[in-house]
Formats: structure tokens, sequence, C-alpha cells
């Protein structure tokens, strides 16, 4: 035997090189759809509280025409005055809400728009999610 023995090549392990790939690639699309389902149920709550509001305002505003209509004093702006304290009057717990009410042709219609924050998605750059919904009485006398 020689005094110089040769040492065998180290064996480079590649086992689990493609793992580290395989979730390098998937983690972040993970967190993507997590988001989405996460943020999706946000702005689905933004779109039923908006409907929620929008209901109650348009009912309070019709209301209220109503009433007036039926003593022989039709006040269709107070149906949108009515109507534009009910929707400023509800809490949004946790949205940012913006009301409108227009008249038209004996249609009291009322438009709200609750926004709210993103909780994942942000990280991306979408800070917000908005849900919309508009509700239109007739105003009859009652």
């Amino acid at each position: 035997m020689s005094p110089h023995r040769r040492r065998p090549a180290p064996v480079h392990d590649q086992r689990g090189a493609g793992l580290s790939v395989a979730a390098a690639v998937l983690l972040p699309c993970l967190i993507l759809a997590g988001g989405l389902a996460v943020d999706g149920a946000q702005q689905a709550r933004a779109r039923r509280q908006a409907h929620a509001v929008a209901a109650a305002a348009a009912r309070t505003g019709c209301d209220h025409a109503s009433a007036a209509e039926l003593v022989g004093r039709p006040d269709p702006a107070a149906a949108r005055r009515a109507a534009m304290a009910a929707a400023g009057a509800t809490s949004g717990e946790g949205a940012t809400m913006s009301a409108r009410a227009e008249l038209e042709g004996g249609r009291l219609s009322v438009t709200v728009d609750a926004t709210r924050a993103t909780l994942i998605l942000s990280v991306i750059g979408l800070d917000t999610v908005t849900g919309s919904a508009t509700v239109t009485c007739l105003l009859v006398p009652r």
C-alpha cells in the first residue's frame, strides 16, 4: 500500500433540492390563495353591510314620506333627508360608509358603499375592498 491513500470524492447529495425549489414557488401562491379567500370574505361582508344599511335607509325614507303624504302634505325631499339621516346614523362595524339618496319619479333610491381594509392582500398593495348596494322603494301613502 502506498502511503498516500486516496480519499473517495465527496458525494453531493441533491435530494431535497427539488423540494426546496417547489416550496419556494408554491408558498407565495398558497399565501396569495389564502389572502384571496380571507379578503374575499371581507368584500362579501362589506357588500352585506352596504345592503343592510341601504335597505334600512330606504325603508326609513319611504316611511317618512308616506306619513307626510297621508296627512296631505307630500314632501319627497323629506324622504331623501330621512334616508340620509338613517344611513349616517348606522355604524359601519369596521367599514367606512358613504351614502347617497336620489329621488326620481316617486321612487327613492339609496346607494351605500362600504369600504373595508384588507387583512392579507395589503402585502401586495391592495389595501381596501369595497361593497356597494342600491335599494329602491316606491313613495306611496300608507
